[in-house]
């Protein structure tokens, strides 16, 4: 099993309506407490800063990365990002 798992420019996707954000927090729910998911991408919503343990700005740009520690997911099967 992994301990980092890292969703790059996912806030990206967020932002242009390609990943509906109640598909990233279910994620995010659902997530072991040993597994570190790192999100980045500018402009960054407004839910995933609040859930956000860490978040790294940049001094040009908004909010790009945030680490997130929520309870369970056991493996990349458990959700349907796009379904």
């Amino acid at each position: 099993m992994y301990n980092v798992v890292i969703l790059d420019e996912v806030n990206g996707a967020v932002n242009a309506g390609l990943l509906p954000i109640s598909e990233l927090t279910n994620l995010m729910d659902m997530k072991s407490n040993d597994l570190e998911l790192v999100l980045t991408g500018r402009s960054a919503h407004p839910d995933i800063l609040n859930r956000a343990d860490k978040i790294h700005k940049n001094e040009i740009q908004q909010p790009a990365i945030a680490v997130i520690r929520i309870p369970h997911i056991s493996n990349f099967t458990d959700f349907d990002p796009l379904g």
